[in-house]
């Protein structure tokens, strides 16, 4: 579980946030059980949920300062695969209360 702080109308708001991931290697899809629990009213106006994929552990080239140069086994960290979610977030529309569980499910392939 997770958490999160947002400011909306200049007055903090929590949340917590969970995920749970499954991977079916021979379909390649994700699935991506999420659940949103907040600890203040939130305005659902202004709330939005964005799902980004990311991998670690890329081994390739990489351009480097001087005088290192071209770094030919450079590990790359948190890349940028997919973007699960609108590009912009997709928006919460459902009401967001105190200590009421909000779950989303989101599928890629």
């Amino acid at each position: 579980m997770g958490g999160f702080d947002c400011f909306s109308d200049w007055r903090r708001c929590q949340c917590f946030f969970g995920v749970e991931k499954s991977f079916d290697v021979n379909t390649r899809n994700l699935s991506l059980d999420v659940d949103i629990l907040p600890l203040d009213d939130l305005p659902s106006d202004c709330i939005r949920l964005s799902l980004l994929l990311t991998e670690t552990g890329i081994v390739d080239y990489q351009l480097l300062p001087s005088p290192v140069g071209w770094k030919a086994d450079y590990n790359h960290k948190h890349v940028l695969r997919d973007i699960i979610s609108n590009f912009d977030g997709d928006v919460i529309s459902e009401p967001l209360t105190p200590e009421i569980r909000l779950p989303k499910i989101y599928l890629s392939s």
